[in-house]
């Protein structure tokens, strides 16, 4: 990591690794993904099953559910982040609360990836890095969790 240097030629305080130009432009495109992403779920209109919504964009029903006759832990998501775009809180919950989360973290690291493509600086010490890491993470477990419980329910 670079330090910047105080004025006595010490390390400063606000000193954060400075990004590459390719590091900056990846921020820069995840953002716009990000956007892409809440933009489209925003455009599709929840299907009132809990699933379903990603057969308006062209893709087929659930492979898992075609196979095995129930649905597979990321069931719903789609329905999850349209309602998420719509404020439905309680219902995108409902659909996949891995979603719901899922949709909350892009939308903290939408922010987040700006501020670091325009900074050009990272976070002090990589703790934004180890938040959306464990983030991402606890996202995919409550969806195995709620999967499992619609499953013995």
């Amino acid at each position: 990591m670079l330090a910047s240097q105080g004025p006595i030629g010490g390390e400063s305080n606000h000193s954060a690794e400075r990004l590459s130009r390719s590091l900056r432009i990846l921020n820069l495109l995840a953002a716009v993904a990000v956007l892409a992403m809440l933009f489209t779920a925003r455009w599709l209109q929840p299907n009132a099953r809990g699933l379903g919504t990603h057969q308006q964009l062209g893709l087929p029903p659930c492979t898992f559910v075609a196979l095995y006759g129930f649905p597979c832990p990321s069931c719903g998501m789609t329905t999850s982040w349209s309602l998420f775009t719509r404020g439905q809180w309680t219902d995108a919950a409902r659909a996949n609360l891995g979603g719901l989360m899922l949709a909350l973290i892009a939308l903290a690291y939408l922010p987040a990836s700006c501020y670091f493509f325009f900074s050009g600086r990272a976070s002090r010490g990589g703790w934004f890095s180890l938040a959306l890491a464990i983030g991402l993470i606890l996202a995919m477990l409550i969806a195995v969790v709620q999967w499992v419980v619609r499953l013995t329910a």
